[in-house]
């Protein structure tokens, strides 16, 4: 499709999914349990509003990671706001791009904020 338009496409699947099957291969080495309410992620969402959420450090501010990221870090905050600036068919999509531009030391434009983990695996 790429060679038919003379152009790249994105291709962004859907994070929820994509962690699911990582993490349903990882926690089955440790967990043999087939219950979509994990125990360590219920630890997690309760433990979630004792989290200090000003508390935390980005990609740029770290030495190693700021040399990694330093020769594509603009062009992907550019490219992340761009996008949210565009109808986003999932508030997940939204998300992700917002904690990119968070991670590499931007602000995205309704600010710096966590929204409370909703997690289940099945």
């Amino acid at each position: 499709m790429e060679t038919e338009i003379g152009q790249q496409l994105l291709n962004l699947a859907c994070r929820h999914r994509i962690s699911e099957i990582v993490l349903e291969k990882v926690f089955s080495v440790y967990d043999v349990s087939k219950s979509p309410n994990m125990e360590l992620f219920s630890h997690f969402k309760d433990f979630w509003p004792h989290i200090d959420q000003d508390s935390f450090s980005t990609a740029a501010e770290d030495e190693n990671l700021a040399v990694v990221i330093a020769a594509w870090k603009d062009d992907v905050i550019m490219f992340a706001l761009d996008e949210l600036e565009k109808f986003q068919p999932r508030d997940d999509y939204s998300e992700l791009l917002e904690l990119a531009i968070i991670f590499l030391g931007g602000t995205p434009p309704r600010g710096i904020r966590f929204r409370y983990p909703a997690i289940t695996i099945s």
